[in-house]
């Protein structure tokens, strides 16, 4: 069971954690911030919803199908 749980946490702080030291000793300056923030904005998140409700669908209705 925690197993689980950190399985799904852990990349998040990391992710958290990578971005604070990041921003802490320079690597990105505020540019390449915007971009990186653009990108995830506009690219990756519609992406990861679509792909999250696309699945999510496919799931239930073999569930519903083969029940």
């Amino acid at each position: 069971m925690f197993t689980q749980i950190l399985t799904m946490v852990l990349p998040v702080l990391v992710m958290i954690v990578l971005g604070r030291v990041c921003a802490v000793t320079g690597i990105l300056n505020d540019e390449q911030h915007t971009g990186i923030k653009n990108i995830i904005g506009n690219i990756l998140l519609p992406v990861v919803l679509f792909n999250a409700l696309l699945f999510g669908f496919l799931i239930s209705a073999a569930e519903k199908y083969l029940a």
